[in-house]
């Protein structure tokens, strides 16, 4: 249905960019570099469970960081 994915707005006009997403114990559950709007809220295959997600997004060639929150909500 709506927003199956994390989409980050204009992040494809930074491709030095590395995202790394924590649980609130700050464990880190997903990182990659050059973000393409594709992380599906998993962790090593499986689905993460409903929550708050904490983020960090560098990017490399502009020392801009960004962090933030991201919730995770799947309908039963």
């Amino acid at each position: 249905g709506v927003n199956d994915t994390w989409y980050i707005e204009g992040i494809q006009n930074y491709p030095d960019n590395q995202v790394y997403v924590y649980n609130i114990y700050g464990n880190k559950v997903f990182n990659t570099d050059a973000y393409g709007n594709d992380w599906q809220g998993t962790y090593n295959g499986k689905e993460l469970p409903d929550g708050t997600y904490y983020y960090v997004i560098l990017f490399k060639n502009t020392n801009m960081t960004l962090r933030g929150s991201v919730d995770i909500l799947r309908s039963k």
